[in-house]
């Protein structure tokens, strides 16, 4: 007697289609985050001065000098509000909330079958959906979740994926916390060592790819400063001391939970790593106390 699924083979696509919709729902609506028109206005300085590294000064009150960590989003932002107006960069937003969904939904699909994928979707687009507002973050939002399921993907089939590092270029000139990308890449790259999956020069070239990540960061039209900016200003445009303290404070986590797999370990594929990534992702979330969708990206794939 064949058993019977447990939903009918067309929910879990039901689920996805009403999930495009209310991505595209909660688009189209009128601009109410102010944050929006800083970014707007720093995408049209930036349109007529194309300086990166020192952007004039809107106040001679100033005590910090800041990086321009989200300048790729900004420009193309203001390209669409210059060619469509305001509705243009409705527009604009919306296809990112959608981006997000289809995204979120590959990425965990890659993870389980259709209809886990489905509902992994939808518990994640809810639970981020307070923070989904048109700003730079949503291109870290999409490119977290792909850097999160590349390195998933390489836990299984032990492949380096230097793909990330254009990749990492990429983020780094869109948003301030593309290091987030870096510090996945190096949880699972010492997962894998501590697992004793990979060592010598296979492990070297792993780890290359996370020490690459970090290192184009400094030849991005930003400049090197950017390197530095998580750490030089304790808010807005860099990331600010207590979300560096929060990714410090989840490697140490990491670490604590090697040490304590590490005795266990038989080489179970992905053991090591995930839990790392897991002990990683609980520390964040704790540190951000629901304020981050970054976090909850993280967790959605496992």
């Amino acid at each position: 007697m064949t058993a019977q699924p447990l939903a009918p083979r067309w929910m879990p696509f039901l689920l996805v289609l009403g999930l495009m919709g209310l991505a595209a729902r909660q688009g189209f609506q009128p601009i109410g985050d102010p944050d929006t028109w800083w970014h707007l206005r720093l995408g049209d300085e930036l349109s007529h001065t194309w300086n990166f590294t020192d952007p004039a000064p809107w106040t001679r009150f100033a005590t910090e000098h800041w990086v321009t960590t989200q300048w790729l989003p900004e420009l193309v932002a203001n390209g669409f509000e210059h060619l469509f107006g305001l509705p243009g960069v409705v527009w604009l937003t919306c296809a990112g909330f959608v981006l997000i969904a289809a995204v979120l939904y590959v990425v965990c699909w890659r993870e389980a079958d259709v209809l886990a994928a489905a509902v992994a979707t939808l518990v994640a687009f809810l639970g981020m959906s307070a923070t989904l507002t048109p700003r730079p973050q949503l291109v870290s939002f999409i490119l977290l979740l792909i850097v999160t399921s590349a390195w998933l993907q390489t836990t299984r089939d032990l492949r380096p994926r230097r793909l990330l590092i254009p990749v990492s270029w990429l983020w780094a000139c869109s948003h301030g916390m593309w290091f987030s990308g870096v510090v996945v890449g190096a949880v699972v790259v010492v997962g894998l060592i501590l697992d004793r999956r990979i060592r010598g020069r296979i492990a070297l070239r792993m780890l290359a790819i996370p020490v690459s990540s970090l290192l184009v960061a400094a030849v991005t039209p930003a400049g090197p400063g950017l390197l530095l900016s998580p750490f030089t200003v304790g808010g807005a445009p860099a990331i600010g001391r207590r979300e560096v303290a929060g990714l410090a404070g989840g490697v140490l986590a990491c670490l604590a939970t090697a040490a304590l797999l590490l005795p266990g370990s038989k080489g179970t594929p992905a053991n090591v790593p995930n839990a790392l990534a897991t002990a990683l992702d609980e520390r964040l979330q704790w540190q951000a106390l629901g304020r981050d969708a970054g976090y909850v990206l993280l967790a959605a794939p496992r």
